[in-house]
């Protein structure tokens, strides 16, 4: 899978402008946060951050830092590229490393952090349907976790779980 074509498909999840006072990141643009954009150099009014801006954003800070274009699997560069937007780079890895354990007896570490030894486990686990739906399984763990801690997350929930079902339908069925 490009980039290109897990953008385009995320893109859709994240939509335009939004400031939810239950959403920790504050106002956003197109799942943007206005930290990560002035992390970025980004000096407008988030409102204003363009298509183009966000998607130079998710190439650099969310793509290339997971290391995406050495993952084999189409499935797992979707994913992880979703979850990393939608719950951060950290949580993407970090599912990915769970998945990987809950199907091998000789696990990898689960440290969060993509290298060589998660990389090469991903890319030769021969079953990929399988790695896609428990990692989806670990993220809607994650989700759970993130409503049990905080219940005002429970105004997310709903769309979290289309979500879910939408890459389900995409990647596993």
């Amino acid at each position: 899978m490009s980039f290109e074509k897990a953008f385009e498909r995320t893109i859709i999840y994240e939509g335009g402008y939004s400031d939810n006072p239950y959403d920790s990141g504050g106002k956003t643009m197109y799942g943007i946060t206005e930290k990560t954009a002035r992390d970025n150099g980004y000096k407008g009014k988030m409102k204003d951050l363009t298509l183009r801006e966000a998607k130079e954003i998710y190439k650099d800070d969310y793509w290339n830092i997971i290391r995406l274009d050495e993952i084999d699997k189409e499935s797992m560069q979707e994913l992880m590229f979703d979850t990393a937007v939608n719950m951060g780079v950290h949580a993407s890895v970090l599912f990915a490393q769970r998945a990987y354990n809950i199907l091998n007896k000789k696990g990898i570490a689960v440290d969060g952090v993509i290298g060589p030894q998660t990389i090469n486990a991903i890319n030769n686990y021969r079953y990929e349907r399988d790695i896609a739906f428990w990692y989806i399984s670990v993220r809607v763990e994650g989700y759970n976790k993130i409503v049990k801690s905080n219940e005002d997350q429970k105004v997310f929930i709903r769309g979290w779980g289309r979500r879910i079902q939408s890459l389900l339908d995409e990647v596993v069925l």
